[in-house]
């Protein structure tokens, strides 16, 4: 989930705890970068060191 109206909504009104920021621009930026690398050096990335995103938990107390 992002930060939309609805989901700030159900964090205030106490329907949802949590919500999870996935950053899906750097997912994709990220995706991307690793594709090039690999066509232009063959570069294998390591799963889950080089194509790691951090998330954000978002709760009612940290939501703006």
């Amino acid at each position: 989930h992002e930060r939309y109206s609805t989901t700030r909504e159900q964090l205030a009104l106490g329907g949802m705890a949590l919500t999870i920021d996935q950053n899906p621009r750097q997912h994709a930026r990220l995706a991307v970068e690793l594709a090039l690398r690999h066509l232009e050096t063959g570069y294998q990335p390591h799963l889950f060191s080089d194509g790691k995103v951090e998330f954000i938990l978002y709760s009612a107390e940290n939501v703006d």
